[in-house]
């Protein structure tokens, strides 16, 4: 990620970019990071995509409460979650081999993932806490088309593989077990 990072780290007219190498459950270093490249007095974009749930409670809700704290008001947080809420077998099993390599893994209900909007006095975007795929899908583009698949190249991939051609469109809620939301900071 840091080579990744560090390849797109080029700075211009529109803004500047930054990357940081932190423990999310060190709040404190990353904001004291992020305030020598963001302007806190300007709304800022919190982006906590599918990292919430390596981190236990005890420590998930305090660490969004001092993000959310330190960001000014319009500010926005943008949030992805795994849960079991939607297909517990499947998910569950990836939790187990998570939990085995020993990681923390905590699967959240839709209303344990509220909290972090609740707690901080968030007013989420319509549509709410959603599965991915209720997430504003009018304009998804065709998953085949937009990477130029070509349907006997699909035929060859195994069925992990094929997913990601899938179109959102003809995704369930059971085979996506992730809930996103969107909320704005008063």
């Amino acid at each position: 990620v840091l080579v990744h990072a560090q390849a797109l780290l080029t700075s211009g007219p529109q803004g500047r970019t930054d990357y940081i190498e932190a423990d999310l459950r060190d709040p404190a270093k990353i904001l004291e990071a992020a305030r020598r490249t963001l302007d806190f007095d300007r709304p800022i974009a919190l982006v906590l995509a599918a990292v919430l749930h390596f981190i236990e409670d005890e420590e998930a809700y305090p660490v969004v409460r001092q993000l959310v704290e330190a960001l000014p008001s319009g500010s926005h947080l943008v949030l992805s979650h795994l849960s079991a809420d939607l297909n517990p077998v499947a998910i569950n099993k990836v939790a187990d081999t998570f939990r085995k390599r020993g990681f923390s893994f905590v699967l959240r209900r839709r209303e344990e993932i509220g909290r972090f909007l609740s707690d901080n006095g968030l007013e989420p975007l319509e549509p709410g806490i959603v599965p991915s795929r209720h997430w504003r899908p009018d304009h998804a583009a065709d998953a085949t088309e937009a990477r130029g698949a070509a349907p006997e190249h699909l035929e060859e991939l195994d069925h992990l593989d094929q997913g990601q051609y899938v179109s959102i469109a003809e995704a369930t809620d059971e085979d996506v077990n992730i809930f996103v939301t969107v909320a704005r900071k008063p």
